[in-house]
């Protein structure tokens, strides 16, 4: 997990080269970019029982997005850090954007977040 982690984490960081590069219209790019950072946080929030601190279609600049994923990333690892058996199959209990509940447990939440 921790190198699916690590390898996330790369690859977000030459995506953001990548369109720091570009030039031009990076538009729809830093919003995809911004989605998938603002959907790491809300589902660390949801494992570690906090709010999340990004909606989920923020608006972010190249700048803002490296910020955030380096905190992310950290999160992440700290997270996996400190897994035990148990815990990958304790349920985490949320709601969606409609409002639905959901249970679903840390081992699935893990393998959406590192894919």
């Amino acid at each position: 997990l921790t190198r699916l982690a690590t390898h996330g984490a790369w690859a977000d960081g030459r995506l953001l080269a990548a369109a720091r590069q570009a030039g031009g219209d990076t538009t729809a790019v830093l919003r995809e970019l911004a989605h998938v950072r603002a959907a790491q946080d809300i589902w660390l929030a949801r494992i570690a029982g906090r709010t999340p601190t990004l909606p989920v279609w923020p608006t972010l600049t190249l700048d803002e997005l490296a910020t955030h994923g380096t905190v992310l990333d950290a999160a992440l690892l700290d997270a996996l850090a400190g897994l035990t058996p148990d815990a990958l199959g304790r349920e985490v209990v949320y709601a969606n954007s409609s409002g639905t509940t959901f249970r679903t447990p840390v081992a699935d939440v893990l393998l959406h977040l590192l894919t």
